[in-house]
């Protein structure tokens, strides 16, 4: 049997490229304290990693915040922005993989639930390596672990969405791959993924490079889920 490989890889940003996530929580805390609520529990900062816009809007609202949705989201993102410039630190291996990605003219989309901003200004320090495409909250709507942002991502890169591998490190994002019917390697960041017949589980980005990645991709669809 011939091997079969992916046509794009598809990234999540948050946790899984750029270790952003303590930026998120603290923003999010940062916005409840201004409005006099208590700030967020260790279950629902785990609820929230990798969560879509509409999940962050109905859990603040849910605990009394009254603001519209978009002031909402548009306060914790610039809250974010500006505070994760000043210090973005890459995920392990991660930077190594996706240039050796573009080594090999590999087609790459950064698919994030973060707005363009967001995703520009962490894309504005990435060394020596780029993105194909970007896809962000500001571009489709609904946010994972809704499908859509990988179908959307598949079809600017004019590939089949079934075609693609995705990395990602919560379970918001990978509920949303999986959803695609994408073949999904989670890498779990802060947050303990089980593992699954559904999806592969890395520890780590580490050492992984584009003929792994085929590698998981061919095994994964025809054979069902390698051991590590």
């Amino acid at each position: 049997m011939s091997e079969r490989a992916p046509v794009a890889v598809l990234w999540d940003m948050d946790g899984t490229l750029a270790d952003t996530e303590p930026h998120w929580i603290r923003a999010q805390s940062a916005l409840l304290s201004r409005r006099g609520l208590p700030t967020l529990t260790r279950q629902q900062e785990i609820d929230l990693v990798g969560a879509s816009s509409e999940q962050v809007v109905t859990l603040f609202q849910s605990l009394g915040v009254t603001d519209e949705f978009e002031e909402i989201v548009d306060e914790v993102f610039a809250d974010v922005c500006d505070s994760v410039t000043d210090d973005i630190q890459w995920r392990p291996g991660a930077v190594e993989l996706l240039a050796d990605l573009n080594h090999h003219g590999v087609p790459t989309a950064l698919v994030t639930n973060s707005n363009r901003a967001l995703a520009d200004a962490v894309l504005r320090h990435l060394p020596g390596c780029q993105f194909t495409l970007t896809v962000t909250s500001s571009d489709v709507r609904p946010g994972k672990p809704e499908p859509d942002p990988f179908i959307y991502a598949a079809g600017e890169l004019g590939v089949a969405v079934t075609d693609c591998i995705v990395i990602e490190d919560s379970m918001n994002g990978i509920r949303g791959a999986l959803a695609a019917d994408c073949v999904t390697i989670a890498v779990p960041h802060g947050v303990d993924i089980p593992p699954s017949p559904d999806y592969i589980r890395r520890d780590s980005l580490v050492g992984l490079d584009w003929p792994q990645v085929r590698a998981l991709y061919s095994t994964f669809r025809t054979r069902g889920v390698p051991t590590e």
